[in-house]
């Protein structure tokens, strides 16, 4: 048996940025409506207002509610595979350990007896999501670890292998460090 160094909940401390945001939003096409009657005569100040105001409050207003949604899809889709027993599991030690900063965006990315993971250190990711740096527990080569993990689809990843296999994403769901 070994420790729980991991355990997968409901992480959605990314969640009040997008609440910020999408607050931000309503206010300026609050503000813009407010505008658009105030102002009587000045039709062209009028119709300015409104494009400029619908511009930047229509991607506030919608691109939280896609990750809101994205984040419960994922939990239910989690949730469901470990109530099932749909999930993998594999023991090793940690080879190949390294973060990676991809234009920006650090990236841990290791394997375990050839099973390849990579963490994108950024908040809203699903699952494990702590880097080395950031005080991870998967932290150096040679551990001696048990990690389970799901695959879950994602259509909008069908053309691009930024998450490691294209239309599939791996979310790490439990890590046990293992006494031997």
């Amino acid at each position: 048996m070994g420790t729980v160094l991991y355990d997968y909940h409901l992480d959605l401390h990314h969640v009040k940025y997008d609440i910020v945001f999408f607050i931000t939003g309503a206010v300026l096409l609050t503000a813009a409506i407010i505008l658009f009657v105030k102002l009587k005569r000045k039709t062209h100040i009028k119709f300015i207002c409104i494009i400029v105001m619908f511009f930047i409050s229509a991607p506030m207003l919608s691109i939280p509610d896609l990750s809101i949604a994205q984040a419960a899809a994922d939990h239910i889709t989690i949730r469901n595979n470990i109530k099932n027993g749909a999930f993998d599991t594999v023991t090793g030690y940690v080879e190949d350990l390294r973060e990676i900063d991809e234009d920006g965006i650090i990236t841990l990315n290791f394997k375990i007896d050839d099973i390849k993971f990579r963490i994108i250190g950024y908040p809203g990711q699903t699952g494990y999501d702590t880097l080395p740096s950031m005080g991870g527990v998967i932290y150096k080569n040679g551990q001696y670890l048990t990690i389970s993990y799901i695959k879950i689809y994602r259509p909008e990843l069908q053309y691009t292998h930024y998450f490691g296999e294209g239309e599939f994403t791996t979310v790490i769901i439990k890590v046990l460090s293992v006494d031997q």
